[in-house]
């Protein structure tokens, strides 16, 4: 008797959490690109910049050092060296069922890392920048 009126809110609830999520993904899409737009402007303004200093090999070495510092940090941040156990699949199927029925967001294992990982890539960057600068004969 009342199991078709859980039923049908607990299809409601479904269809209202996936909209959010669509949404919620299209909306990182947008941003994600408008941020790799960005970044392909910082790089490119830095590659004129560094280029009469380091000159036309010295530029992209310096560029391709910092992004390699980068992706290191990066990967620090992830714990490149840790390993966890792997779930059979059925305890992952039932842990995400769980997850998502509780109503909770994920606080970890995503793209963007939280907290004062965060601070690292820029950081990072900046301690590249001056490496090069010092490195160049920067004033």
């Amino acid at each position: 008797m009342i199991g078709p009126i859980l039923s049908a809110l607990a299809v409601a609830e479904v269809k209202h959490r996936a909209r959010r999520a669509a949404r919620r993904a299209a909306l990182t899409a947008v941003a994600g690109a408008f941020g790799a737009v960005a970044l392909g402007f910082v790089v490119a303004a830095a590659y004129v910049a560094l280029l009469p200093h380091l000159g036309p090999i010295g530029t992209p070495l310096a560029a391709a050092g910092l992004f390699a510092a980068v992706a290191l940090v990066v990967l620090a941040v992830r714990g490149f060296g840790r390993h966890r156990r792997s779930l059979p699949a059925a305890e992952t199927a039932a842990f995400g069922v769980a997850a998502g029925s509780a109503g909770g967001t994920s606080r970890g294992g995503g793209l963007m890392p939280s907290g004062r990982a965060v601070l690292l890539v820029p950081a990072a960057v900046f301690l590249g920048a001056l490496v090069a600068g010092r490195l160049s004969g920067g004033r």
